[in-house]
């Protein structure tokens, strides 16, 4: 099986070295927990939303925030009269907002790390960061897994189609049952052969081996990795500084 990827672009954000996208998604999920309010958590998410957008993979995205606002939308409706009863407390909307800004900010570069990198290019930037073989291989495969299982959901859509059930957010409300079952057992299925496919495609690269590799194009740092962490830097500095420093006294 061909893993399935977007790396056949050739967009800024596919140029950055596979370590530069690692080191902005571990910062970004690092700070996201330390911030509690709107204002920062939507500075960072916005900023990732554009750094997603540069991928190029304007369905995948859509389904991804298609699935955020549903989450969304399912926990205001048992949040929202819950904050109402306690009205009088110091609960608010802005804590209800809190946990998905964490989550669209993180996703956001996540998603951009795993779209624009190939399996290889992550397994050559953990090894070079000397980690252990235990920790690199099953991380660079969980990552490497997103893209393929979102075509894993793409296909199995298209043939239940053919077969005359159309999948999608209205079956998910008008016929719950009938579209998770239709889903589950091949997601199930697909998602196992898919992991084992990407396990081989490891061991076929030689991961593992006690001798050293030569790779035919080694990744290096330039200046758009330099640029991109930079920016990021101070961007998360900043993020931090209206939550904690002198600049949230300047904020109404």
């Amino acid at each position: 099986m061909q893993a399935y990827s977007g790396t056949n672009n050739t967009g800024f954000i596919h140029r950055l070295d596979a370590r530069t996208k690692m080191a902005v998604a571990a910062g970004v999920s690092i700070v996201v927990v330390c911030l509690k309010e709107p204002l920062p958590l939507a500075l960072i998410g916005i900023m990732g939303f554009f750094f997603l957008l540069s991928t190029g993979r304007f369905r995948l995205m859509a389904l991804a925030y298609l699935f955020i606002g549903l989450m969304l939308i399912t926990a205001a409706g048992c949040a929202i009269p819950i904050i109402k009863l306690l009205k009088g407390s110091d609960a608010s909307y802005a804590d209800f907002l809190v946990p998905f800004l964490r989550i669209i900010a993180t996703m956001n570069v996540v998603l951009a790390m795993a779209l624009s990198n190939r399996i290889q290019g992550m397994l050559s930037a953990l090894k070079s960061l000397r980690l252990p073989l235990f920790i690199y291989l099953p991380t660079s495969a969980t990552i490497r897994f997103i893209p393929v299982f979102m075509e894993d959901v793409r296909q199995i859509r298209e043939s239940l189609k053919i077969r005359g059930f159309h999948i999608g957010v209205k079956s998910l409300f008008l016929h719950p049952i009938l579209t998770l079952r239709l889903m589950f057992a091949p997601l199930v299925i697909r998602a196992l052969r898919s992991a084992d496919d990407l396990g081989m495609a490891a061991e076929l690269k030689g991961i593992g081996l006690t001798t050293s590799s030569t790779h035919h194009n080694p990744t290096r740092l330039g200046f758009r990795d330099a640029f991109t962490l930079l920016f990021w830097v101070l961007l998360l500095g900043l993020s931090l500084g209206i939550e904690f420093g002198p600049l949230k006294e300047m904020l109404p």
